[in-house]
């Protein structure tokens, strides 16, 4: 894999404040040619590929989603022929897709299929990812080049709804969507076939609801006895910028009466004059039929104070010139336009209606497609600002500095309360408690990355909650403690662990294997004994049961030779 340090990072964050998702359709926005580097909860790197925003190729440093081992598994070639076109890409250095077509083992089309599917595998991965960071490099790089790329891009709309069944759990659903509390949302009209291509189903009752009306999260209905399903499907078109959204009878921090109509306008309607003089995005509202607002929606033109009234369009351009005038020095509130005793809601409300203000389909369809990259700056700042302004420690921080007040230095963590997180981390694997045991030693990798056994305790308590999806984490777990126990060999608990995980893959003869070493580097651990006397049990039980066929077989091959013999005689 590539050095993420080769280059300096165009830009970096975290997927707490930029979740995986979000972060995929937003490199795919601004149509970068370079890698997304991706750093895990466990510490593990992933580096994504990028051509013109579209995933073609990814790297990680346990690789369980090898080429060789899809093709063999999906049938295409054999474990031999895998083994001697491997020994070729050894003694070459070629690709060992190159080597299977010159080889006539497989078509390029199906080799494409192929490299698709695995770069799906490894990018979805990436969608456990919460407490993680990301770093982008803009830069050239052989992956996906000239037809190339035809045949290994993948729309990255593709992952996001099927990377968030794949990887979330209902907590985490409803945690994602706070952005849409007290708000309407509608599904903007896109075309069946991009729908189909996110892997969402077109007789699905929550998009045929989001496509009929504006709900609120409350009136989302319920896929069947699956409302996790229901909330994925909202998550990911919110994440899609595929949601028109208004807010619900509150006011705007900037002191405009918010949408009273259930269904929001079809393009965004700009106020320029309403602006305070800090706001610096145009506000979007939509006719409300009240007492108040009554006679105006019965005018075909809205009365202005201004002698000379701007156009919609005019508004929208004038907005997206004045903020990047001041993307550079403007304070976060500058730029979302919310004064500084902003609530959390009005900080959330200000930048939902930015997302639906400057989205790129609008853009389009106001003719500023040429304004695109622009508003991609405007958008990264403001999801920049609104990071800092949701969390209300960087906050308060935030707020110190621009007073000219130095924020208390964090105390650094030392190895000692690593070693306090991890002790804890234990007691709660003990007693069952997945989540707690998680967060502890997801804190102890984090204070003390170099201590490898953190991650081993890590993944397997990732792998051994009741919850945890284990067809999809096995080989996952399985690389990492591989990985572990080839730094550690002494690790007993490690390659105990390994052996329960291939005796789940229904592997015998490795998890023997795994467990015997786990009993030689520790004779008192009761568990590796256990498991090795179980495994020699069902050995003997398969022995005796084909024993007796066997010997009849043999008895009758027996009576066959001699009868042969004699007649040949």
């Amino acid at each position: 894999m590539a050095s993420p340090e080769a280059t300096q990072a165009a830009g970096r964050g975290l997927l707490r404040e930029r979740p995986f998702a979000r972060l995929l359709t937003q490199v795919f926005r601004k149509r970068i040619t370079g890698r997304l580097v991706v750093t895990d909860d466990s510490g593990d790197v992933t580096c994504v590929y990028l051509r013109e925003g579209l995933p073609v190729h990814a790297e990680r440093a346990a690789d369980i989603d090898r080429l060789d081992l899809i093709l063999v598994s999906s049938g295409l070639i054999t474990a031999t022929v895998a083994a001697e076109a491997d020994a070729e890409v050894r003694r070459t250095g070629r690709r060992l897709g190159e080597v299977l077509v010159a080889r006539g083992r497989i078509t390029p089309d199906a080799l494409a299929e192929v490299l698709k599917k695995q770069l799906r595998r490894k990018v979805t991965r990436l969608f456990f990812a919460q407490q993680g960071s990301f770093e982008i490099y803009i830069e050239p790089h052989p992956h996906g080049e000239g037809d190339d790329f035809a045949l290994m891009r993948v729309d990255p709309h593709s992952f996001v709804y099927r990377g968030i069944k794949f990887a979330y759990d209902d907590e985490r659903l409803r945690s994602e969507l706070v952005p849409l509390t007290g708000y309407r949302f509608k599904m903007i009209n896109i075309p069946p076939a991009a729908l189909e291509e996110m892997g969402i189903p077109a007789d699905d009752p929550t998009l045929a609801a989001l496509r009929d009306r504006s709900l609120t999260l409350e009136d989302v209905p319920v896929n069947g006895a699956k409302p996790l399903e229901s909330r994925g499907l909202v998550l990911a078109l919110l994440y899609s910028d595929l949601l028109d959204t208004a807010a619900v009878s509150v006011r705007t921090p900037a002191g405009i009466p918010a949408a009273a109509s259930q269904d929001p306008p079809p393009a965004p309607v700009v106020i320029d004059h309403e602006r305070r003089p800090s706001t610096a995005m145009p506000v979007v509202t939509a006719a409300a039929p009240n007492a108040t607002s009554r006679a105006a929606a019965d005018c075909s033109t809205v009365r202005r104070p201004t002698p000379a009234p701007v156009s919609p369009t005019d508004a929208l351009r004038n907005a997206i010139v004045d903020l990047n005038q001041k993307l550079d020095h403007g304070s976060h509130f500058e730029i979302l336009g919310v004064p500084e005793n902003a609530t959390l809601d009005e900080v959330n409300g200000m930048y939902m209606r930015a997302l639906r203000v400057y989205h790129v389909d609008r853009l389009a369809a106001a003719g500023l497609s040429e304004l695109a990259p622009q508003a991609e700056r405007v958008m990264a700042r403001m999801g920049e600002a609104v990071s800092v302004l949701r969390d209300p420690k960087r906050r308060a921080e935030y707020v110190a500095t621009r007073a000219g007040k130095r924020p208390e230095p964090a105390a650094p963590v030392s190895i000692a309360d690593a070693d306090k997180s991890f002790q804890k981390g234990e007691v709660f694997l003990r007693k069952g408690d997945y989540t707690h045991a998680i967060e502890c030693f997801s804190e102890a990798i984090k204070a003390n990355p170099s201590e490898h056994q953190y991650r081993a305790y890590l993944a397997w308590a990732r792998f051994d909650d009741p919850r945890a999806r284990k067809e999809v984490l096995a080989r996952e777990v399985l690389g990492t403690l591989q990985q572990v126990v080839a730094s550690q060999p002494r690790f007993a608990r490690g390659f105990y662990w390994i052996g329960q995980i291939w005796k789940y893959l229904n592997d015998p003869n490795q998890a023997e294997k795994a467990f015997r070493e786990a009993l030689k580097l520790d004779r008192a651990m009761l568990d590796a004994e256990r498991e090795i006397r179980l495994l020699e049990m069902r050995k003997a039980a398969r022995a005796q049961t084909t024993k007796a066929p066997q010997t009849a077989t043999a008895r009758q091959s027996s009576g066959l030779l001699g009868k042969l013999l004699k007649s040949s005689g």
